[in-house]
C-alpha cells in the first residue's frame, strides 16, 4: 500500500514537473511576445517621431519657399513698375536716364520723366510703410513733379519747387531746392528703416550703400547749380542706387 502511494506521488510529481515545464515555456513565449510588443511599440514611436520631424522639416521648407515666393512677387511689383538700372555713367529708371554729360546731353524731357518716376516710387514706398515725411511733401505728377517744404511751426506746406526742367540761371536754385527736398525724404525713409530694425532687434540695421548728408550723397553734391554735368550725373546715379536699396527693404520686410 505504501509502495502504491509512493508510485502515485511520484506520478503526480512527474505530472507537476511536466506542467511546470509547460508553464515555463508559456511564460517564456509570453515574455518573448511582450518583448516583441514593446520593441514594436518603441519602434513605432521612433518611426512616428521621425515622420513628425520630417513633416516639420517639410512644413518649414514650404514656409520658407512661400516667404521667398511672396518676396519675389512683391519685389517684382516694384521692379516691373520702376526698374532701376544703369546705362554707362547714367543711372536709369524704366530706361530713362537721370542726368546729362557734355558727351551725352540728355534731353530735359527724359530727365523730367526720370525724376517723375523716382518721385512716384519714393512716395509709394512711404505709403507702403505708412509714414509721412516730416519736412517735405512729394508731389509726383508725371513728368512735372514737385517737392514742397513743410513749415515746422504750422506743419503746413510753405513753398513748392518744381523738380523738372529746363533749368536756367534764374530757376536753378529752385530746382536745387526740389532735389535737396527729394534727398531729404530719401534720407528720412532710410532713417525710419534703421530705427524700425533697431526696435525689432534686426541686425545689422538698414543702411544705404551711399550715405546721405544735406545736399550730398557719398560726399558728391546733387545740386545742379555750379556743378559739372558729369559730377551731377554721377551723384544722381548714387541716389537711384540708394532708392533701389529702399525698394529691396520694403519688399523684404514690409508685410
Amino acid at each position: 500500500a505504501i509502495e502504491l502511494e509512493v508510485e502515485k506521488l511520484e506520478l503526480e510529481l512527474e505530472k507537476q514537473k511536466v506542467r511546470k515545464r509547460a508553464l515555463q515555456r508559456n511564460a517564456a513565449r509570453v515574455k518573448k511576445a511582450e518583448f516583441e510588443i514593446w520593441h514594436e511599440a518603441n519602434q513605432f514611436e521612433i518611426d512616428a517621431k521621425s515622420l513628425e520631424e520630417e513633416r516639420d522639416a517639410l512644413e518649414s521648407k514650404l514656409e520658407r519657399a512661400s516667404t521667398q515666393l511672396d518676396l519675389l512677387r512683391r519685389t517684382n511689383v516694384y521692379n516691373d513698375a520702376f526698374h532701376i538700372w544703369h546705362d554707362g555713367s547714367f543711372g536709369t529708371i524704366n530706361g530713362f536716364r537721370l542726368g546729362r554729360t557734355s558727351a551725352v546731353p540728355v534731353e530735359w524731357d527724359e530727365i523730367n520723366a526720370s525724376w517723375g518716376m523716382a518721385t512716384l516710387l519714393l512716395q509709394s514706398l512711404a505709403n507702403a510703410m505708412k509714414i509721412e515725411f516730416r519736412s517735405h511733401v512729394l508731389r509726383p505728377m508725371g513728368s512735372f513733379p514737385a517737392v514742397c517744404e513743410i513749415n515746422a511751426n504750422t506743419n503746413t506746406v510753405s513753398q513748392c519747387y518744381d523738380l523738372f526742367g529746363p533749368v536756367n540761371i534764374m530757376t536753378s536754385h529752385k530746382y536745387d531746392r526740389a532735389i535737396c527736398g527729394f534727398l531729404a525724404c530719401l534720407d528720412e525713409l532710410g532713417r525710419y528703416f534703421a530705427q524700425r530694425d533697431f526696435e525689432m532687434g534686426v541686425e545689422p540695421v538698414f543702411r544705404y550703400p551711399y550715405s546721405i548728408e544735406a545736399d550730398k550723397v557719398d560726399g558728391k553734391k546733387v545740386t545742379f547749380t555750379f556743378n559739372r554735368d558729369e559730377k551731377w550725373t554721377a551723384a544722381l546715379k548714387l541716389v537711384l542706387t540708394d532708392l533701389k536699396m529702399a525698394v529691396s527693404y520694403v519688399a523684404s520686410r514690409n508685410g
